[in-house]
């Protein structure tokens, strides 16, 4: 072995996937002499993974260790009024600093300095992996002068909000701020920096404090975790196109932009025998509305369950019913969308006469709940009109390189950011989780109906963006670019495909 690549990923679905993708891609590409490690929580152990240490050059596979336990996390995501509580996450994060830190020294052989280290590490970390960034401090003060040398530490950053510079207006942790104060950005920043240190820099600086007493340095606390203390000096993996969010000099100079996760390559054809059971359902499901000439629309929360998703569903009912369209509800959380008998009684009430939608007949709008769907297909499907979503970077990205219309309901993290990015490219609208309801996104909906288009698409300008976007070679391809840096081992540097 000559090469060890750690990837490490803290969060939900939507945080971990991207990585555990970039650890799937590392492995297939890397040659037997590398070893590939994915670390997180065991709720998102690879079916195809083999524990820590099992490794055969002949066959080389794809290893896993865990970080905490798949209990905790279930408890903590379904209990979204706990989380009410903006503390609740970032303490769930700090409480496996030590484990996970731990985990990180044994994973790179560094738990053992008395042994030579002839294998290089990179470890390749997300933004609310603080372990890795503390381990890599830690590397850089440390009295061993020779065998951290052959230890880099890499940051990839999913989504532009957490590059701080003049582009970003929404602050990443403003939470319950949301986007008032976006006109006064310096302002933003700095309460921002304050309600991160109160819920992140007490825990840390304890913890930094004990690990560098055996380092004989001076311990200077930290403040603004998450201004750029955060990003890891060995590189920074910028996760999305340059038209998102293009390269800005208060960059680091070591960013690599490399594209949105996964492949593009224009609008896929909904195939039901390549399709998971779910996505084959929903597909049935648009098949039927486009033989009844009948919209529909996609519902759809980020996937740690936010606190306000039973009332987002709820509302997505009604806003369907007055818009006289069919809905998707997308979650894989079942509690949160509203049982068959009150859809079917929000419905009735909701239901619009039929001057209101300018038609010749009143459709009966119907309702389907999948927990999971292969998103890109499923909007590109010609029976969608369009999405209803919290703003995730990758909600938005497939939204955007589908030309599917979006009505954001952005809530926290870097969602605002998102939306206000989509905004500025012209296929997006707006709603804070406050004044989300359902008369306003019915009317949005209902808008959609003046149209002379299409099903599926809100005008041929912005349709053809779609196309254009989903058509730039630079807009997807992040992962595979992502996998070929990091085995590079060299000074991160712009890649263009």
């Amino acid at each position: 072995v000559d090469l060890v690549v750690v990837t490490s990923a803290f969060g939900s679905d939507g945080d971990v996937g991207p990585m555990l993708a970039l650890a799937r891609e590392t492995r297939r590409v890397a040659p037997s002499t590398t070893r590939v490690v994915f670390v997180s929580n065991p709720k998102f152990e690879p079916p195809e993974a083999h524990p820590f240490g099992d490794h055969e050059k002949d066959e080389p596979r794809l290893e896993f260790i865990g970080v905490g336990t798949e209990r905790e996390y279930e408890e903590l995501l379904n209990n979204s009024e706990k989380r009410r509580n903006k503390l609740t996450l970032p303490h769930f994060w700090m409480g496996h600093l030590q484990e996970h830190f731990r985990v990180l020294k044994t994973v790179t052989g560094y738990d053992v300095p008395s042994v030579s280290r002839k294998e290089k590490v990179v470890a390749v970390t997300h933004p609310l992996d603080l372990a890795a960034r503390c381990f890599e401090e830690y590397l850089l003060l440390s009295d061993d002068g020779t065998s951290n040398k052959q230890i880099t530490c890499v940051t990839a950053v999913l989504s532009p909000a957490m590059l701080r510079c003049e582009d970003v207006r929404s602050p990443v942790f403003g939470g319950c701020l949301g986007g008032c104060i976006t006109k006064s950005p310096k302002l933003a920043w700095s309460v921002r920096d304050l309600m991160v240190d109160v819920a992140f820099a007490k825990k840390l600086n304890a913890f930094r404090r004990q690990l560098l007493k055996t380092t004989q340095t001076t311990y200077v606390p930290v403040t603004g975790v998450y201004k750029d203390w955060f990003l890891c000096h060995g590189g920074v993996l910028a996760m999305w196109p340059a038209w998102f969010g293009g390269a800005h000099p208060d960059w680091p100079k070591t960013v690599a932009q490399l594209g949105f996760p996964g492949e593009g390559g224009g609008k896929k054809t909904v195939s039901t025998e390549a399709s998971s059971p779910s996505t084959t359902q929903v597909t049935r499901f648009l098949d039927s509305a486009v033989r009844d000439e009948t919209r529909v629309w996609v519902f759809m929360v980020s996937s740690g369950n936010p606190p306000h998703s039973a009332s987002f569903f709820k509302a997505a009912v009604c806003a369907a019913a007055k818009a006289g369209v069919h809905a998707v509800l997308l979650t894989k959380h079942e509690r949160a969308v509203p049982s068959l008998e009150e859809i079917e009684r929000l419905r009735k009430k909701n239901a619009p006469k039929r001057k209101q939608l300018n038609l010749s007949f009143l459709p009966r709008t119907k309702t389907i709940h999948v927990p999971h769907c292969d998103l890109r297909l499923v909007l590109s499907h010609p029976g969608v009109a369009g999405v209803v979503h919290s703003g995730g970077v990758g909600t938005t990205a497939v939204a955007l390189t589908t030309g599917t219309p979006q009505i954001i309901v952005p809530n926290a993290w870097d969602q605002h950011d998102n939306a206000a990015r989509a905004k500025r490219l012209g296929v997006a609208t707006e709603i804070s989780v406050k004044s989300f309801s359902a008369g306003r996104a019915g009317k949005i909906a209902r808008s959609m109906h003046a149209l002379d288009v299409k099903r599926g698409q809100v005008g041929s300008d912005k349709l053809e963006k779609g196309r254009t976007l989903d058509g730039d070679p630079t807009s997807w391809g992040g992962t595979r670019r992502a996998a070929k840096h990091v085995l590079g081992f060299g000074t991160p540097q712009i890649i263009v495909p």
